[in-house]
Parts: structure tokens; C-alpha cells; sequence
């Protein structure tokens, strides 16, 4: 697949769980596994052409847009969940699962209530 055109897409999907696995060529190969978004509808997009010194517009999945579009929740999170880590001197492995549920869930708390603080337009106290 290196070889094709940059946007270039293959997909394969397995009737028996409904899942699709899109392999998209942008600089590199990106596989994405879904059962609700698909390769349509098609958009295109803009990426940097380093040997043209230019913009150059090509097709992507609707995967592929979904995925960009909710990636940056995931990333706030995780690094509001890094600025407050719980440090923990055990080595018991369910304990790690357990604190790490229990940031990620106050993590999430906090996003949700600044969210609801924009939309009724609350005053902080």
C-alpha cells in the first residue's frame, strides 16, 4: 500500500460481529477498527506536501474523521490524569487498575460538570 497515492483506503469487514477494520495511507498506514463509522461518506482533507512546499487535498474515511474529531477529549484527559497521578509504592496490579479507574473517573467528572458550567453559564465561586 506505500506505493499507492496518498488517501488511498482498504477495508474489510466481518459479517458475524459487524466489525470493519479500514487501513487508510496518509503519510503512514493507519488501520481502524469500527462497528458504527465506515469509509462513507467521503471527505476530503488538506495535509502538508514537504517536496511541493505546498497543501495538497486528498479523500479520507468518515473512520478516519471521527477518530480526529473525539481524539482531543481523550488527550485532555490523559493529561489532566498525569498532572494529578496518585503515586503508589505497591506492586499489586489490581490496585493500578483500581487507582487508575478512580482518577479516570474524577478526571471525567471534572470535564463533565466544566461543561455544564459553560452551557448555564454559572459564575465560579
Amino acid at each position: 500500500m506505500k506505493k499507492r497515492v496518498r488517501g488511498t483506503t482498504d477495508y474489510r469487514t466481518d459479517i458475524h460481529s459487524f466489525v470493519m477494520v479500514v487501513k487508510w495511507l496518509d503519510k503512514n498506514t493507519v488501520r481502524l477498527p469500527s462497528t458504527y463509522a465506515g469509509i462513507t461518506p467521503q471527505n476530503t482533507c488538506r495535509r502538508w506536501k514537504v517536496k511541493d512546499k505546498s497543501r495538497v487535498e486528498f479523500s479520507r474515511p468518515a473512520i478516519v474523521y471521527e477518530y480526529n474529531h473525539h481524539i482531543s477529549c481523550v488527550n485532555l484527559a490523559d493529561m489532566l490524569v498525569e498532572i494529578c497521578r496518585t503515586h503508589l509504592l505497591t506492586r499489586k496490579w489490581y490496585m493500578r487498575n483500581f487507582w487508575w479507574l478512580i482518577e479516570k473517573a474524577g478526571c471525567n467528572s471534572w470535564l463533565v460538570f466544566r461543561s455544564h458550567v459553560k452551557v448555564l453559564t454559572l459564575r465560579r465561586k
